[in-house]
């Protein structure tokens, strides 16, 4: 993954905040990025609604080095996640999509 510290922001459908699976998640991109800080949005919570999360989340895409992001089991990647990743993207970060099994699979360079 390159070297630390890295700051990874953890994007994932909001059904899945609060959940096992997304406490699973979380521990799995920590093994994977060691050291790493993690922001996470369900955490505090970052974004209590969509205006907020529109108002906010490029700024804390500008602070990560990696976007990690999931699904709830079902492939499918929300509208936020989508506007994440095209974003992050954009600003020249690396965007991950963490399998099922648990392995990185790069979706950018």
């Amino acid at each position: 993954m390159g070297e630390a510290p890295w700051v990874v922001y953890v994007a994932s459908p909001m059904t899945t905040y609060h959940t096992p699976l997304y406490e699973l998640r979380r521990q799995q991109i920590a093994g994977l990025f060691p050291g790493a800080e993690l922001i996470c949005p369900p955490d505090g919570p970052l974004y209590p609604d969509a205006q907020v999360f529109k108002a906010t989340y490029r700024e804390h895409l500008r602070r990560c080095t990696d976007l990690v992001c999931f699904d709830a089991g079902d492939l499918v990647a929300t509208r936020g996640m989508a506007e994440e990743m095209r974003y992050a993207a954009r600003i020249g970060r690396r965007v991950w999509y963490l399998t099922h099994g648990g392995a990185l699979e790069p979706l950018t360079g």
